[in-house]
C-alpha cells in the first residue's frame, strides 16, 4: 500500500471508497485543518519542554524507577542452549542476505542518492512512533513520551510525513528509542535464552515476546485482513532492511571479512547492543553522557548484529 493510499484508507476507512466525492472532500478539508491546528500546539509544546529537556539530561527525566538495579544489569549474562538450531538458522539468514538482500541493497545504493535513502529511513522511523511513545509511558518517562508525541506531530507535518526531521534540527527534540522488550528488562524480567529467528535475525526470549507486543500496537493490523497485514508487514520489513543495508554496506562487508566466528560475533554484538539500550533505559542520563563516546562502537555493534539476518528491520521495529 502506497503512502497516499494508506492516508486515504486511514482517513476514510473501508466505506470511504463508495462515498460521494463532496463528502470525501469535506472530510479531507477537516483532516487538513485538524493537522494545521495541531502543528502550532506541537511547536509550543517543543518550546515549553526545552528547559525540562536540559534538566532531564542530568537527572534522567521523570523516570520513577530505581537507579541502582545491579541484579537487572547482571541478568544480561546470556545463555544459548539452542546453539545447534540457532547456528543452522544463522546460516540460512546469511545465505539469504548474501544472495538476495545484499545484491538488492547494492543496486539500491547505486541508484538512489544517500539523502534519498536517509530520508526513507527517517520516514519509517517516524511512523514507528507508537511503540516508542507507549513504552516510554510504561516506564513512567513522561517527558520522553511527550517529546516523542511532539516529534511525530512536527515531523509528520513540517517534515513531510517524516522524510525530514525538523523536530531535532529546529527544536532539539531527540528520539528516545524504547520497545516492550526493554520495558520488561526495565522492570527486572530476565532475557531468557538467545534465539536466532529465520529471516528476522537475533533475539532473546524476552525481546521476542516484546516484539510481538509492539507489533500489536500497529493500528494497521485492525483495519486490514490477516493476509493483507502479512503482505504489508513483509513488504515494509523487506524495504527497510534493504534500505538500511544500502546505507551500511561497508560495515556489513567488514563484519564478514574480519570475523573468524561470525555467529559468535553477531551474538555478542546483538547482546551488547541490547545491554547498552537497557542500561540507558535504567539510567537515561547515560545516553546523553556516553552517546558521543559510544557512537562508533555502537553503530558497528548494531550493524554486526543485523548481519545475522537478511530481512531484519533496525532495532526490531514493528510498525513501519
Amino acid at each position: 500500500m502506497q503512502p497516499s493510499q494508506l492516508d486515504e484508507f486511514l482517513i476514510h476507512g473501508r466505506a470511504g471508497v463508495n462515498q460521494p466525492r463532496e463528502v470525501i472532500s469535506r472530510r479531507r478539508r477537516r483532516t487538513t485543518a485538524g493537522l494545521g491546528a495541531l502543528l502550532p500546539l506541537a511547536c509550543l509544546l517543543a518550546a515549553v519542554m526545552a528547559p525540562a529537556r536540559v534538566a532531564a539530561q542530568t537527572s534522567g527525566g521523570l523516570s520513577l524507577a530505581p537507579k541502582d538495579i545491579s541484579e537487572q544489569e547482571a541478568s544480561m549474562a546470556y545463555r544459548d542452549p539452542l546453539a545447534p538450531m540457532n547456528e543452522e538458522f544463522f546460516k540460512f539468514n546469511m545465505a539469504l542476505d548474501r544472495w538476495v538482500t545484499r545484491p538488492i541493497a547494492t543496486g539500491w545504493n547505486r541508484v538512489a542518492p544517500t539523502p534519498v535513502r536517509k530520508a526513507l529511513a527517517r520516514f519509517f522511523d517516524n511512523v514507528n512512533v507508537i511503540p516508542r511513545f507507549a513504552n516510554n509511558l510504561f516506564q513512567l518517562k513522561l517527558l520522553f513520551a511527550s517529546e516523542e508525541a511532539a516529534r511525530f506531530l512536527i515531523n509528520t507535518t513540517v517534515g513531510v510525513a517524516g522524510f525530514f526531521d525538523p523536530a531535532d534540527a529546529w527544536f532539539g527534540l531527540k528520539e528516545h528509542p524504547q520497545d516492550f522488550g526493554l520495558t520488561l528488562g526495565y522492570y527486572g524480567v530476565g532475557m531468557g535464552p538467545y534465539l536466532m529467528v529465520p529471516i528476522f535475525g537475533p533475539f532473546d526470549l524476552r525481546d521476542g515476546f516484546g516484539y510481538v507486543v509492539d507489533g500489536a500496537m500497529n493500528p494497521i493490523d485492525y483495519f486490514l485482513s490477516i493476509v493483507q497485514v502479512v503482505y504489508v508487514f513483509s513488504g515494509v520489513i523487506a524495504v527497510r532492511s534493504v534500505n538500511y543495508e544500502s546505507l551500511h554496506l561497508d560495515l556489513f562487508e567488514d563484519a564478514d571479512r574480519y570475523s573468524v566466528d561470525l555467529y559468535g560475533a553477531v551474538q555478542d554484538a546483538y547482546l551488547q547492543h541490547r545491554e547498552r539500550l537497557l542500561r540507558e533505559a535504567l539510567h537515561p542520563e547515560l545516553r546523553h553522557d556516553e552517546n558521543q563516546q559510544l557512537a562508533p562502537a555502537s553503530q558497528d555493534s548494531k550493524t554486526s548484529a543485523q548481519n545475522g539476518s537478511s530481512l531484519h528491520a533496525p532495532t526490531h521495529d514493528t510498525n513501519f
